[in-house]
């Protein structure tokens, strides 16, 4: 942004993270104590993403 870029970004780090991870930091923050349940097996259901990385090499080019 601060060059005048109007060029779209990933904005992600180098490491997969999980939903629960995910839900366990959004728990933690509002002071909440869930428990989770899960459906679907390892895999969950079908078309699910149970880790994400999103590519930062466009932006990692940027230095």
């Amino acid at each position: 942004m601060e060059n005048g870029d109007e060029e779209i970004y990933n904005v992600g780090s180098v490491d997969t993270v999980s939903v629960t991870e995910i839900a366990e930091v959004v728990s933690d923050e509002l002071g909440l104590d869930p428990q989770f349940e899960y459906t679907g097996g390892e895999r969950g259901w079908e078309g699910d993403v149970p880790r994400m990385r999103l590519s930062i090499e466009k932006l990692k080019s940027t230095g």
